[in-house]
């Protein structure tokens, strides 16, 4: 690409900077239409006065800024407010383009995600946000239609994400059609073409949509785990890499013909066809707005630099979608370019040896990335550009087989079963050298995710010093590169000791887990979990206990085998160091009880498995397991549920799983004086089966939690067991109102704090 312009001299980074700025600010600016004036009146008495156009211009993005967030926040508002006056019990009908395919998740449920959606009924409304389609039973494939059409409930989750409940294939259709002039047209035939030979190299022809199609639905979750190790799976899925690829090769073709005006046109064509290809996500997004614009600033001889292009693609992103600014794909496809060209690079140039100027390239978008990648996944990789450097021709010729995969579809198929095999073969190397990379050099882990706060300034300040220093400052630049990490670090260390003891109910949504800790022990009882989602525990357990510190537990308890009970363990098991899992004979034979047991031994971990006699105490915790004697003919898995009674320091808890009224009934008759406590974590998430009159009165609880999810489907907790708790305490406290709740053991007395987790 044309560089021309000196690195000190980016005109978009201050405009493209201050309007982010603002658009981040604008949901928080009390009089934000007001403030949006006053700005553009400023604006426009600074052109009168002739006094500067570049202030106006400062100005102008400053005001576009706050009026994009102010709408888009408004939008946001109104979409909830539908969402939630249909209510999660209703039946809505729905229709969204058909940009992707049906992946298959656990337990035979089948996802589809789908850009936007626009409601039919019960009222015609459209919405911006994505939508995921969850359905019961396997899906009737679609062909070239673009819409698909579906009743089920709508739900608004606590993380603010839109899902579809749909009960059967029968409440689904297919309309539209895509032109066969449409580049969208060609990438589903291409992948249901190449799918067809699926039966005998099934990872094979899912790296071959993902590397050449964009579609990596039907990737494997261990081929994701497998790159991921070793912080390459950006390379895995179709992304800026491909379209530079392409953009470089035919600039390069053309250019030797001597057809250099053409070799323009054709990039701004690319630029239009890529994301149609291969859909509109935010690293082909930056990559076919870059190309483009470069394209553009050649025809209209106006030479400018790789930076202004970084900075001006990014403002049409986020005006097109203002709330991709703090999502993840967004932040880390900007972040890694970035890292190259304002620091990679930098560094680079005053290095002689080639290929430690590769290296330096490589250091600069692992040193933007870093950050994100803590922030948003508490995931870290050591060194993951080098190995970029090193796999990254493997994966080239990956995507160069690939394509000849797709055009022997119709040149010569005999040559397809080859080609894949060999797509095969690539994919061992690669993985092998992730997984020696990442965990026999013990290269990747996890950590605490830096503080909000701090993880802003340090972006906003290098966005600052880009755009106004003079010269490059590579070191400052650099250090604020660092300076999450080094938060991450300390967020760590901080919290791997508590002064006091202290649970924890944590904000799993619509489940259970519950941390114990007293100085540098911690034991975990229950994990969360949400039914068919094997990515719970990564994604949503693991964050929650990494940012508080915890690398290691003394044990994991569980109450009873259910999926919002248990399904945040295994992952546990796989990333932390535990001591020991206890579980309940009563529960063997269950799936996931019988993975946590294989997961514990692989992982070294003691399995104990608990009675009513035992006194388990750890790191000066002391933990008194109820486990019922009698087998319940209703609901045996509830009323399974090992109760625990725990005491810290001179105050006790009760954790009551999800038992319901048969056995409360028997603990109040037969062990009233072991479940007498100062607090009660309320059974069975608040619901109507549970809580009774007797069973409360045996506890005689000071106060009361609950956990359970926000807007949950099953109204927990009921209005009934909120009412007999009031009568008996004035303290009742919910996760699904307060989201990650703290009792802090001081002096005698119990504090009740509200945990403010790192958004995600």
């Amino acid at each position: 690409m044309n560089d021309e312009s000196p690195d000190s001299n980016i005109p978009a980074a201050l405009p493209v900077t201050l309007f982010a700025v603002c658009l981040s600010a604008a949901p928080s600016i009390v009089y934000g239409e007001m403030a949006v004036r006053g700005i553009i009146v400023c604006a426009g008495l600074s052109l009168f006065l002739r006094t500067s156009r570049r202030v106006a211009l400062l100005l102008l993005c400053c005001a576009l800024g706050l009026s994009t967030g102010l709408r888009h926040a408004v939008g946001e508002e109104q979409s909830s407010a539908i969402v939630e006056s249909v209510g999660g019990e209703r039946f809505v009908r729905i229709e969204a383009p058909l940009t992707r395919e049906w992946r298959e998740a656990p337990n035979e449920t089948f996802l589809l995600r789908a850009p936007s959606f626009r409601m039919t009924a019960p009222s015609a409304e459209h919405f911006d946000q994505p939508l995921l389609l969850v359905l019961a039973t396997e899906p009737v494939p679609f062909g070239d239609e673009s819409l698909i059409r579906a009743e089920g409930f709508l739900r608004l989750s606590e993380k603010g994400r839109y899902t579809l409940h749909v009960k059967s294939t029968r409440l689904i259709s297919y309309s539209g059609g895509l032109q066969r002039w449409d580049p969208a047209f060609w990438n589903r035939r291409l992948s249901q073409e190449i799918f067809r030979y699926s039966a005998s190299e099934p990872r094979a022809v899912a790296l071959v949509q993902a590397v050449a199609l964009g579609q990596a639905e039907r990737l494997p979750e261990e081929a994701r785990q497998d790159y991921l190790r070793g912080g390459i799976y950006h390379l895995l899925v179709f992304s800026g890499m491909q379209i530079a690829i392409a953009a470089a090769a035919m600039t390069m073709i053309l250019r030797l013909i001597g057809a250099a005006a053409v070799a323009d046109w054709m990039l701004l064509l690319l630029s239009v066809i890529a994301p149609r290809f291969a859909g509109d996500e935010p690293s082909v997004s930056r990559a076919a707005w870059m190309i483009g614009l470069y394209a553009v600033s050649r025809l209209l001889g106006r030479p400018t630099s790789v930076a202004n292009l970084l900075f001006v693609s990014a403002l049409i992103r986020l005006l097109a979608f203002p709330g991709e600014l703090t999502n993840p794909g967004f932040a880390l496809t900007y972040g890694a370019t970035g890292g190259l060209i304002l620091v990679g690079k930098q560094i680079a140039a005053r290095i002689d040896n080639r290929p430690a100027r590769a290296l330096a390239w490589s250091a600069g978008a692992e040193l933007a990335t870093t950050p994100l990648t803590l922030y948003f996944f508490n995931h870290y990789v050591i060194g993951g550009s080098v190995l970029t450097l090193i796999v990254g021709p493997v994966i080239t010729g990956m995507l160069a087989v690939s394509a000849l995969a797709l055009a022997a579809l119709w040149v010569h198929p005999p040559a397809i079963p080859l080609l894949l095999r060999i797509v095969g073969a690539l994919d061992e190397i690669t993985s092998v050298a992730s997984g020696y990379f990442g965990v026999q050099l013990n290269l990747c882990g996890l950590a605490a995710a830096p503080e909000t706060t701090l993880l802003i300034a340090s972006v906003i300040s290098f966005l600052f010093l880009v755009s106004l220093a003079r010269r490059p400052h590579i070191l400052l630049r650099v250090v604020l590169l660092m300076l999450p990490v080094l938060g991450s670090l300390w967020v760590t260390h901080r919290g791997a000791t508590v002064e006091h003891p202290q649970i924890d109910l944590l904000d799993v949504g619509q489940g259970e887990a519950i941390l114990l800790r007293n100085g540098s022990g911690a034991i975990l009882v229950d994990s969360g979990g949400r039914l068919n989602d094997e990515r719970f525990g990564r994604m949503v357990l693991l964050p929650l206990l990494l940012d508080r510190g915890i690398l290691r537990l003394d044990a994991i308890a569980l109450s009873h085998p259910d999926p919002d009970h248990c399904g945040g363990f295994p992952a546990v098991l796989e990333h932390l160091t535990v001591g020991e899992l206890w579980l309940s004979r009563r529960h063997l034979g269950h799936p996931c009880t019988e993975t946590l047991i294989t997961k514990a031994e692989a992982a070294g971990t003691l399995v104990i498995f608990v009675e009513s006699v035992d006194v388990l105490r750890r790191s000066g915790i002391e933990l008194r397991p109820l486990v019922p004697r009698l087998r319940f003919k209703r609901s045996p898995a509830n009323n399974s549920s090992v109760v625990y009674h725990v005491t810290m320091g001179d105050r006790s808890i009760l954790l009551t799983g999800d038992i319901e009224k048969d056995a409360e009934r028997l603990y109040s008759e037969e062990e009233p004086d072991r479940i007498r406590a100062d607090v009660l974590k309320v059974a069975h998430h608040g619901s109507q089966s549970s809580s009774t009159d007797l069973f409360l009165d045996a506890v005689r609880p000071r106060m009361a939690v609950i956990s359970c999810g926000l807007n949950n489907r099953f109204g927990h907790p009921h209005p009934s067991v909120v009412e007999r708790l009031l009568e008996r305490t004035p303290l009742v406290c919910s996760t699904h109102r307060s989201g990650s709740l703290r009792l802090l053991f001081v002096n005698g007395t119990i504090r009740v704090l509200r945990e403010i987790d790192t958004p995600r």
